[in-house]
Order: C-alpha cells, then sequence, then structure tokens
C-alpha cells in the first residue's frame, strides 16, 4: 500500500467524514459553495473547495503535491475519488471508502441539540454526539439554519470509540449561496477509471488489463487496506475494514440459493434421510440464501410456492406463501430460510415441490425444486 494508492489520504479521510455527518440534512440542503479549512489536532490545516447541489457534493484541494477531489452522490450512496494530477478515479461506495465512515461514530452515540450559536455571521444549531451513559462528546456540529448544512465540525475523544479516527476540525467561509454548475459533479471524460494495479505501479505509464472475470478494483482495495491495517497491528481498525470488504464482495454475489436440503423438523439444517413421506406428513425444507440486498440495514424476501406432478404440470402453488425479513449491519452468508408445507387429498407417487424466492431491494427472483415421493 502506498501514498499514491489514497491519493491524499488525510485530506480524503476528513472530508468524507463531514460529508457522512451531512447526510441527516443534506437533502433539504441549498445550492453554495464555500471555502473549506480543515484543522488537525496537531494544528496543522488543510484548505480546499467545496460544493453542494441537492444530493451532491463535491470537495477539492487543488493546492500542493496532494491534489484530490471527491465528488459524492448521497442519494446513491456512491463516492468518486480523482486524482488529479494522474488524470484517473475510483468509484468507491460511500459506507465502504476504506475509510472508517462517519456511520461509526453516529451509532455509538446520542445526538442532542444543545443550543445556537453563531459560526462567523452563520446563525447555527449546535449539536453534540455523546457516548451513551457518558457526559463525554465525541463529536460537535454546528448546522446553518439557512442553508441547513454543516459549516463546522470538531471530532473530540474519537479515541474512546476505538476506531481510526483523529481529532480536529472542519469548517466552511465565504459562503455563497446559489446555482452550481452541473459539470462540477461530473468525472472529467479525460480521466481513466484506475485499476489497483495501476496505482500499485505508480506512474510508469505502463497499464495492465483486467479480464471481465477479474476481481472489482474498489473490493481488492478494500481488502488490502485491511491487511495494512492487521500489520500494522491496528486489529479492530482492520476488523472495520474487513466489515466493508464482506459488503463490497457480497454486492459481487448473485442472488442464489446453496444448500437446499429437505429436513426433519423447522430450523433443523441436519438433512432428511430420505425424501420419501406418508401421505399427509408435513414437509419442511431449508436452505442457505446469499446475494439478497439491503435498503436501510432491512433485507426483505418473498416466497411462492408450487407443486407439480413429474410431467411439470401444476397440481397447486401459492403466490407469496413466505416472508422473510432481517436487520443486520453486515449481510450473512449462512442466513437460513424455513419452509414447511402439507398436502392433503393427494395420491401416492412421485412429485416436485418448487420455490421462487424473490428478493424484493433488487428485484431478483430465483428457484429452487426438490423431488419428493409420497407412499
Amino acid at each position: 500500500m502506498t501514498t499514491k494508492y489514497l491519493f491524499s489520504k488525510r485530506f480524503v479521510t476528513v472530508v468524507v467524514t463531514a460529508i457522512g455527518l451531512c447526510f441527516g440534512v443534506l437533502a433539504y440542503a441549498a445550492e453554495f459553495s464555500a471555502d473549506l479549512r480543515v484543522t488537525e489536532d496537531n494544528n496543522k490545516t488543510e484548505s480546499g473547495k467545496l460544493y453542494v447541489k441537492s444530493d451532491l457534493v463535491r470537495m477539492e484541494k487543488l493546492k500542493g503535491a496532494d491534489q484530490a477531489i471527491l465528488i459524492t452522490d448521497v442519494q446513491k450512496n456512491v463516492t468518486s475519488v480523482l486524482d488529479v494530477k494522474g488524470k484517473r478515479y475510483f468509484v468507491l461506495p460511500m459506507d465502504i471508502t476504506g475509510f472508517i465512515p462517519p456511520r461509526e461514530i453516529i451509532d455509538n452515540t446520542v445526538k442532542k441539540q444543545v443550543g445556537s450559536e453563531n459560526v462567523g455571521i452563520r446563525q447555527c444549531k449546535k449539536y453534540q454526539y455523546f457516548l451513551p451513559d457518558s457526559k463525554k462528546v465525541v463529536v460537535t456540529q454546528w448546522v446553518d439554519t439557512t442553508i441547513n448544512f454543516p459549516v463546522k465540525v470538531c471530532y473530540h475523544n474519537v479515541k474512546s470509540l476505538r476506531i481510526p479516527y483523529e481529532n480536529g476540525c472542519w469548517e466552511l467561509s465565504n459562503i455563497q449561496e446559489g446555482p452550481v454548475d452541473d459539470a462540477l459533479f461530473q468525472v472529467p471524460q479525460n480521466y481513466q477509471k484506475a485499476t489497483v494495479s495501476m496505482i500499485d505501479m505508480g506512474d510508469t505509464g505502463k497499464e495492465t488489463t483486467q479480464s471481465s472475470s477479474a476481481p472489482r478494483d474498489e473490493t481488492v482495495m478494500l481488502i488490502d487496506m485491511a491487511k495494512l491495517e492487521y500489520t500494522k497491528g491496528n486489529k479492530v481498525a482492520s476488523l472495520l475494514q474487513l466489515k466493508y470488504a464482506l459488503k463490497a464482495v457480497w454486492q459481487e454475489i448473485p442472488f442464489m440459493a446453496a444448500d437446499v436440503r429437505l429436513v426433519n423438523k423447522r430450523g433443523s439444517f441436519e438433512p432428511r434421510k430420505s425424501n420419501i413421506y406418508k401421505i399427509g406428513e408435513r414437509i419442511y425444507l431449508a436452505c442457505h440464501v446469499l446475494g439478497y440486498q439491503f435498503k436501510e440495514g432491512r433485507a426483505q424476501m418473498t416466497a411462492d410456492f408450487y407443486f407439480l406432478d413429474m410431467k411439470g404440470e401444476i397440481l397447486f402453488s401459492q403466490k407469496n406463501f413466505g416472508h422473510f425479513k432481517m436487520e443486520s449491519a453486515i449481510p450473512n452468508p449462512t442466513t437460513q430460510l424455513d419452509f414447511n408445507f402439507s398436502m392433503s387429498g393427494i395420491s401416492a407417487g412421485n412429485y416436485v415441490i418448487k420455490v421462487v424466492l424473490h428478493d424484493k431491494n433488487s428485484a431478483q427472483s430465483i428457484e429452487f425444486t426438490k423431488d419428493i415421493l409420497f407412499k
């Protein structure tokens, strides 16, 4: 992992954090531009520009050796990181950028409005994020009442959360309200989408072509960053990076069912010894599902049931007979779904049970079957 790999790592880390803390109000923000100043805990400062247009945010640092631009679509939860000198860019899911996102802070603190206060000439509501059952403040945020956007955010005591953040502040000034050019939120046509191999080679100009079956560069980068944190001894940071890597890999897995099997009872995953049933006996079926998608931390699936003869003719069917909802911070590759069926009025013989499973969040569907024999 090199500094070129991350472009302007410190600047990107801070501005991604800043964008994240804007999520709650960004949809209502006015169009504006502003000067951006970042002050680290050691009083070192970085400066740049910020542009906001509805759900789009552009942050840039165009002076110095580590120039970088971030263009974020909050609605789509995607950030493009532009390497200005190299004329190349990465496209990263916002919550798995590889730089620990503010969600890790928000989920572990309590937000309270503590009053009103001016930042320069801007009237603001002042919020603070407290550790639960503690008076210790982790984040202080000033939200401008006119543009409904944070114009100042400071981080304190973040190491108490045992996540790889640093204390510091960022602040907006010279805010100019008014229309912002759409072109500022688009990647220039002369920029090339960067690959991990290109970044690792530096500026040699030599490129490698990845096959269509090659891993996604963003995913490889996240895995590499987890490895880097681990080798540095930052095991908590490595674990968090692995969580984002798992989410990225999950995005590449198609919606699918695995280990479909007949079982003896609901909740069991031990396979039944045979597919032979007495007439009227209840049938239990289980499987693992992968590749289902989350929206706001929630997955939703429905199932249709078909009972067929060996010629494929449908003898009985029921739409939406199964509903499955799950909430999780990370996907589970061993998610188990359980089904049970009771048949009546049928004669002895061979039949087929077919289940069609629908992922509500991705609009994808899959199906699987099991042969059974009634005696």
